[in-house]
């Protein structure tokens, strides 16, 4: 019998009788079976009945099978340079493989200057590699700041983020340096930088100078009871609160009226003369309502067919204006268009008709909401599923619809907002800033509709005062913006407008589309960071914006210079005199300049050569 193997040297055994070791030939066995068996260590015994037949040599080929008891872990992190213990021994920095681990149940353990550890019991099954991701939580510590302005109710804004009105406590907030803003409607703005302490409260008084260019001021407005609602001409701008006035911003100088309600209570009106740069203040005591209110008029309103009101406003002039849509065409109502028109109706003070008007197409057009605006003229939100007369624009289906009316009721302008699909307007506010916000569901996913999360969504559009969709502004900030290398920095965006899409460009030749990257940068340098939103609609570049420098090399004990005094540290933490530095960071990549991820006498030995000339400052042989 010929018997070979692979690998070859396992032990040849026939009939348990031991010939010697692959490839061999075994002679003078007896015809007929006899039992063949092959070891090796390491690998499986190899058994088979050979048939030898007299007079014949039989051939025998075995390739054996390993016993794989050892497996391999690869890991990988945010951020990378993490550095690997995989029960309690360390293995260098992510990403990282780990070979030769036994099969069963293994600790990883993962470190990282500024986070918290990451732990986990990783199952190697043998001769498989099992794969593992960490995200890396970073420990961040927090302070609180207290903000009074002089005149209170000021606009805060922290790190470009609204964060209410002073005075205020902010709590939560991350340690090191923000930006602080403080803004109020006749007055120029106050910027500076404040740096937060762990566990401290950092106090702020801003004092506000008035604005000698400003157009427009303020109204301070309280109640008794506290949570009335407020309208400033028929705009909603909030409740007031106890112990701290409601302010309403960017009134236009000239007369004007407030109104205050609350279930239960009388509604309270008075007019406020608003200066320029000033801030005009009232103090509404509201009186108790005697019970149940009785009618003072009613006005039945429309023609002959089906006629809707969905939305009512009391006017400037102590008139009210009604929103709803008719599918009559006498009567009360003239100037219809086809089916249901939107139908809006200027009422007096006693409900007499002061003007009317039918808005729509040859299709369905039906008003949900109806605000009057800032200059007297009027604002109206619902859908149509038209696409001539009044209407233009309509992407297909029932659209968005809004409508600029003026104070008489002509039509300023008109504009469809919508996908390919239905949506519907329910409900629109004039906001601060002169422009307006519309709200509804919508079934689109395409056209002026992005981000729809199936079926039926929310939909909120924000409206320049020209009716233009807002555009976004791109800005961001970061959470670092020096160190030394491999430098992580955190991005965070800080666009307004609502932009859904960003691109990042980092200014080492890397990009990102995520809204709120994180970048490594790993080599020394100036970067330039530009951010663009919506596909360029907007762009916003911060020049020289991160810095990033290198640690040096060999200066062991941190002192700012490589000398015998680093060698002489070396040897002290090699022999435990002095503990070590962590793996993955600055101080242990200063001191393994050896870079076998272990602080030994050869990094001594290393920096001890560089004095003496024999080594770059790379540590690198001089040839």
């Amino acid at each position: 019998m010929q018997v070979s193997s692979s690998p070859s040297g396992a032990a040849v055994y026939v009939n348990s009788v031991y010939y010697g070791t692959t490839p061999h030939t075994v002679s003078n066995l007896p015809a007929g079976n006899n039992d063949l068996r092959l070891t090796y260590s390491g690998y499986k015994d190899y058994q088979d009945t050979i048939n030898i037949v007299a007079g014949q040599t039989q051939t025998t080929y075995a390739s054996l099978t390993a016993e794989v008891t050892y497996g391999t872990l690869s890991v990988s992190s945010t951020p990378s340079g993490a550095a690997v213990y995989v029960n309690s021994v360390y293995y260098g920095t992510t990403p990282q493989t780990v070979s030769n681990l036994p099969a069963g149940n293994n600790n990883l353990r993962l470190t990282y200057s500024g986070y918290k550890d990451y732990q986990d019991t990783i199952n190697i099954v043998a001769g498989q590699t099992q794969t593992t991701y960490a995200s890396l939580t970073a420990e961040v510590t927090y302070g609180t700041l207290s903000v009074s302005s002089t005149p209170s109710n000021a606009n805060i804004y922290l790190d470009g983020a609204y964060k209410g009105t002073a005075p205020r406590t902010i709590s939560g907030i991350s340690e090191g340096v923000h930006t602080l803003e403080i803004t109020m409607p006749g007055y120029q703005e106050w910027a500076n930088t404040i740096q937060i302490h762990a566990n401290q409260v950092s106090y702020v008084t801003a004092t506000l100078t008035a604005d000698p260019q400003a157009t427009t001021g303020s109204i301070s407005i309280s109640s008794n009871p506290s949570y009335a609602s407020v309208y400033v001409d028929s705009i909603y701008y909030g409740t007031t609160n106890p112990g701290c006035a409601l302010l309403a911003n960017n009134i236009a100088a000239g007369n004007h009226v407030v109104t205050l309600t609350k279930a239960g209570y009388v509604n309270y009106t008075t007019p406020v003369s608003v200066t320029a740069g000033t801030t005009s203040t009232v103090d509404a005591s509201l009186a108790a309502s005697g019970g149940v209110p009785g009618i003072e008029w009613q006005k039945c309103l429309g023609g002959s067919s089906d006629d809707y009101a969905y939305s009512t406003v009391q006017t400037t002039d102590g008139g009210y204006a009604v929103a709803g849509y008719t599918l009559s065409a006498d009567g009360d109502v003239s100037g219809k268009h086809n089916g249901y028109d939107s139908w809006v109706v200027k009422l007096s003070s006693t409900g007499t008709i002061v003007w009317q008007k039918c808005l729509g197409g040859s299709n369905d057009d039906r008003a949900r909401s109806i605000v009057q605006t800032a200059d007297g003229g009027y604002a109206v939100a619902g859908y149509t599923y038209s696409d001539d007369s009044d209407v233009s624009g309509n992407h297909g289906g029932y659209d968005y619809w809004v409508v600029k009316l003026s104070s008489t009721g002509t039509i300023v302008w008109q504009k469809c907002l919508s996908g390919s699909s239905w949506d519907y307007a329910r409900s629109i506010v004039q906001t601060v800033d002169g422009g307006y916000a519309v709200a509804g569901y919508t079934t689109s996913t395409d056209g002026d509709v992005s981000g729809n999360h199936g079926s039926g969504d929310y939909w909120v559009v924000k409206l320049e005062g020209s009716g233009s969709v807002a555009a976004p502004v791109a800005a961001f900030t970061a959470g670092v913006t020096s160190g030394t290398a491999p430098l992580t920095v955190q991005f965070t965006d800080r666009s307004s407008g609502g932009p859904t899409e960003w691109h990042w460009s980092f200014g080492d030749g890397a990009t990102s589309d995520e809204q709120n990257p994180v970048h490594v940068y790993t080599a020394d340098g100036t970067y330039t960071v530009t951010l663009a939103v919506n596909g360029g609609e907007d762009t916003f570049t911060r020049p020289d914006f991160i810095i990033v420098t290198s640690p040096l090399l060999g200066d062991a004990n941190n002192d700012g210079e490589v000398n015998q005094a680093d060698t002489l540290r070396v040897l002290k933490e090699v022999v435990g005199f002095t503990p070590k530095p962590s793996p993955g960071t600055d101080q242990f990549t200063k001191t393994d300049v050896h870079t076998n991820s272990v602080i030994d006498v050869g990094d001594a030995m290393f920096i001890a050569q560089y004095n003496v000339g024999l080594r770059d400052a790379w540590f690198a042989l001089r040839i």
